[in-house]
């Protein structure tokens, strides 16, 4: 964990924007939930989940961006979402 607060944590002392497909993309690695995603894919899906949420859930993306938190409700859509995509993903390869 400590590697990931380095992202956060310029040497400036400024905060840094995170966006909501950020911290997608960043929940579903320290969740664990592309632990079966191949490292070769990994890539590919951080892509396709950022593209997912803008298409599809953009609710999400822009109650993350105004409240600044992740609500239960943002959460569960999260998880979802992620669940969708890696399927989708490992599917076609």
């Amino acid at each position: 964990m400590p590697k990931l607060c380095k992202f956060t944590s310029p040497a400036d002392g400024k905060p840094v924007y995170v966006n909501p497909e950020q911290v997608a993309v960043v929940y579903a690695g320290v969740k664990g939930m592309i632990d079966d995603v191949p490292v070769e894919l990994v890539s590919q899906f951080a892509r396709e989940l950022r593209e997912y949420l803008k298409t599809n859930l953009a609710d999400y993306v822009t109650k993350v961006q105004t409240e600044k938190v992740l609500s239960d409700e943002s959460e569960a859509q999260l998880k979802a979402a992620i669940l969708e995509v890696k399927s989708s993903l490992l599917a076609a390869a």
